[in-house]
């Protein structure tokens, strides 16, 4: 049995744990299938009120609860279960070509995987806060780094006039103490070593066929460190494949060395921009130092690392450097050896749609010139043999979809130059540096919204 577009069928039920929420007190606080359900609230297996007063639970208990069960005798009698709504609303947007996480799912093991007989064989880690960089389209509950920005906020009582403040940034209220120290960062362990859970994928990891991970930025994260130490102490790191996100900033030849113990190692770039756009989003990182890591990782692994990917979280900020983004794409990682494939490059939009930086915000024309660029990229990349952008179709649709009466242009124009305005602020930037001459003329209508009602 696989997954087709005709039946409601998914490997990940059926071998797969993520714990995206874990708590030194609680032990797993929330835990699904995959990381699509997980993040969701209304869409988990409500482990909060039903499992998350046990400290000892542990994740194979989580795999065997009900709430999988019924999941997985649903998906085997084409049942719709309401927990993968974000797939089925994936798939009803093109009944004729659908995609969507379950029908690209796979198995841990495709040579030991039986669907009659579901076995925890891999785990999605959602790693903590832990990360290095202080990207735009970020917030601190995702990178303590941010929380530099934050702590701007507050000491300067910046104003956001529009009434729509930068998610997680607001200067309203109680400052967060997480903000009062000298650097901001704390140096959150999110998997104590006391806590039941973590303890037991430590003593079970010779059972994992894959580990799957996210941040924060996994590489600084101690956690992960000593999981893969762990797999290459037991001896169980041949038998293991990697597949992380990554914001491929922290390859070192010692990090690489240990990634070389495993059996297949599948990263997944973020990495939106090139040049100096590229600095503008993810600060402090420079661009050369970007290649630099990602040269080396390459290089290194060029027998073990052949699976790529890279994630765009897609915005006004760089949607007129997609052309170069893709093209630097193809010539660094596909081009660079023939032991490597970049199979997908993945077009992620800005969350919330609300946010200023989201592309919905900007003038029709501007919209109608970046889908031309999406479907330039889109055309070029027949001439490989690549995945390209997906969710690109439906990334045109949205930034057609927004009605001309529904757009009020002084008001986005206003919370677009905001949200840039803040961190340029912040970090001593100018927008005018870094972005596309038709992005800056848009912010510099914003600039006047601002400064009248400001007064």
């Amino acid at each position: 049995m696989k997954p087709e577009k005709d039946n409601t069928f998914c490997y990940f039920p059926f071998s797969q744990l993520a714990l995206k929420d874990w708590d030194a007190g609680h032990g797993i606080v929330n835990a699904a299938p995959c990381c699509n359900i997980a993040r969701r609230d209304n869409d988990t297996l409500e482990l909060k009120d039903k499992l998350a007063r046990r400290t000892d639970i542990t994740p194979e208990q989580v795999f065997q609860c009900k709430a999988m069960k019924q999941l997985r005798t649903d998906m085997i009698n084409g049942v719709k279960n309401p927990i993968c709504n974000y797939c089925w609303k994936k798939e009803k947007v093109n009944k004729e070509n659908p995609w969507s996480p379950r029908l690209y799912s796979y198995k841990p093991d495709p040579e030991d995987f039986d669907h009659t007989n579901p076995r925890l064989q891999a785990i999605d880690f959602g790693l903590g806060e832990n990360c290095n960089l202080r990207c735009r389209m970020c917030s601190p509950a995702l990178s303590n780094k941010l929380r530099i920005d934050q702590k701007y906020a507050f000491e300067s009582d910046f104003k956001f006039v529009s009434g729509n403040a930068t998610v997680g940034f607001h200067a309203e209220g109680k400052q967060p103490e997480s903000t009062k120290s000298k650097t901001c960062h704390t140096d959150t362990l999110y998997f104590e070593s006391n806590s039941a859970a973590w303890q037991w994928v430590l003593d079970n990891i010779s059972q994992l066929k894959m580990i799957r991970a996210t941040g924060g930025e996994v590489f600084v994260e101690r956690a992960y460190i000593e999981l893969l130490d762990k797999a290459i102490s037991e001896n169980v790191a041949k038998d293991i494949t990697l597949h992380f996100h990554t914001n491929a900033t922290k390859f070192s030849k010692s990090m690489i060395n240990r990634l070389k113990e495993f059996k297949q190692v599948e990263p997944i770039f973020s990495i939106d921009s090139v040049g100096k756009n590229y600095e503008y989003i993810r600060h402090p990182m420079s661009w050369d130092k970007l290649e630099e890591s990602v040269k080396l990782f390459i290089d290194q692994l060029h027998e073990k690392s052949y699976n790529f990917g890279n994630n765009i979280a897609y915005s006004s900020l760089n949607a007129h450097y997609i052309e170069e983004l893709y093209d630097w794409l193809v010539e660094t990682i596909y081009s660079s050896n023939k032991h490597h494939k970049l199979t997908t490059i993945n077009i992620s939009d800005v969350i919330p749609v609300g946010k200023g930086t989201n592309i919905a915000q900007l003038p029709l024309s501007m919209r109608h010139d970046i889908i031309a660029l999406l479907r330039k990229v889109k055309e070029k990349n027949q001439r490989h043999e690549l995945v390209i952008l997906n969710d690109i179709d439906q990334a045109i649709a949205l930034y057609k979809s927004t009605k001309k009466q529904d757009y009020n242009r002084s008001q986005s124009a206003l919370r677009f130059y905001e949200e840039v305005f803040f961190f340029d602020c912040s970090r001593k930037q100018s927008y005018r540096d870094y972005l596309h001459a038709d992005i800056c003329e848009f912010l510099d209508e914003g600039k006047k919204v601002y400064e009248a009602r400001k007064g």
